[in-house]
């Protein structure tokens, strides 16, 4: 039994590639149907997601979501959740207010005014990713949280919530030996994961990634096929 942990846009799927997307849907599904685990790990949460893997019929095993403030099986059952306490919520949403963010709260499954019950404080930039990374940054200091920029959005989530950390607690609700877990990303929040797990990046990806020496396939597809034969 292989498991297999991937990104998902711009790794799994392409907005503006129908083909390579559907190729690497094929892939998935042929790789469970052999008795292998598949799990989607994003920065997305579950709101975000979930219209597209209706609309595209993903298949997975497991879901991980916001960088792993939640992981839920294939059913769509939640088996952790992990939020943002209060205070941060409200010291996130107000530093970001001040340097002119329009914020907002997510408790996993919708917009939410409630900052007790909250797993990500979030904001879209319009085109200054640098200023994005710089505030990104200076939360991350102050309040002792993980946020960084990824392409459109500025992310802040509990410290708890990385990606390497995610898998690492999902090895542990699911059974798994992390050992055995593949990961295949292409941005900035898959950086922990890549660096701990059996890694691989696809053609297109950050290149502050090149730093670790990775295997480079073209598509998830190519990876999934390496795998399935070794």
């Amino acid at each position: 039994m292989k498991i297999l942990c991937s990104d998902f846009d711009n790794t799994l799927y392409f907005k503006d590639d129908i083909l390579k997307t559907t190729k690497n849907i094929e892939c998935i599904r042929n790789f469970i149907a052999q008795g292998n685990i598949f799990c989607i790990i994003t920065g997305r949460s579950y709101m975000e997601i979930k219209t597209d893997l209706t609309r595209l019929n993903v298949p997975y095993t497991y879901l991980v979501c916001a960088d792993g403030a939640m992981i839920l099986d294939s059913t769509d059952y939640c088996l952790l959740k992990i939020n943002l306490e209060k205070e941060i919520v409200e010291k996130a949403f107000n530093i970001l207010k001040v340097n002119g963010y329009e914020p907002y709260l997510e408790d996993g499954y919708n917009i939410t005014t409630n900052t007790s019950d909250c797993i990500k404080v979030a904001s879209l930039y319009a085109t200054d990713k640098e200023a994005a990374i710089k505030i990104s940054k200076q939360i991350a200091e102050e309040l002792n949280v993980y946020a960084y920029a990824s392409r459109k959005h500025i992310n802040i989530n509990n410290i708890k919530n990385d990606k390497e950390q995610a898998l690492i607690r999902l090895a542990e609700v699911a059974n798994l030996n992390p050992k055995d877990f593949y990961v295949i990303g292409d941005d900035v929040n898959d950086y922990e994961m890549l660096k701990k797990f059996n890694a691989a990046i696809v053609e297109k990806h950050n290149p502050m990634l090149d730093k670790f020496n990775l295997p480079v396939y073209k598509t998830l597809a190519d990876y999934i096929e390496y795998i399935m034969s070794n």
